[in-house]
């Protein structure tokens, strides 16, 4: 007979059977040593040179002015292109540029009309303006960075003034 059936005379033989629930096993307590270590907890510190400059994000001193992409901005399934992509700048300057860009509009150029209704001098102004807070801007050919930016602006400022 197996050893865990025991047998008495005149009792029939019982099995012993441990449910897996109830049977319990120990372990050695383990060291894992210390957590890895999680950089939203992680302190860096500042350099004293400061953040490093975005390259687009500098005069060009070169005289090299950088040409427009092909394509229509925003129109990205007939070839186009993403303004913020194109321009490789970081999300924070994007938005101050196109932030100053657009409250520069609403003091120059007629929220009514499309961007390409708009005068010629009034986008002269407005992007001699825009750069003399952003130098930056002075490296593009043609205001084009300018014109993406309002025309973009332009366009859904008027589609919002025809829904009201």
């Amino acid at each position: 007979m197996h050893s865990s059936v025991k047998a008495t005379p005149g009792i029939p033989a019982i099995r012993r059977h441990y449910h897996p629930l109830l049977a319990t096993q120990s372990f050695a307590r383990e060291d894992m040593g210390p957590f890895p270590v999680l950089s939203y907890e992680t302190t860096f510190p500042l350099d004293e040179s400061g953040p490093t400059p975005d390259v687009a994000a500098t005069p060009s001193t070169s005289g090299v002015q950088i040409s427009k992409p092909k394509g229509e901005v925003t129109r990205l399934k007939r070839d186009g292109y993403n303004l913020q992509d194109a321009l490789g700048w970081s999300d924070d300057h994007y938005a101050d540029v196109q932030r100053h860009l657009q409250d520069l509009a609403t003091k120059h150029l007629n929220p009514t009309k499309t961007f390409k209704a708009q005068t010629a001098e009034a986008f002269s102004k407005l992007c001699d303006e825009a750069k003399k807070k952003y130098p930056e801007l002075a490296n593009y050919e043609d205001d084009w960075v300018a014109a993406d930016f309002l025309s973009i602006y332009c366009k859904n400022k008027k589609a919002r003034t025809k829904l009201n």
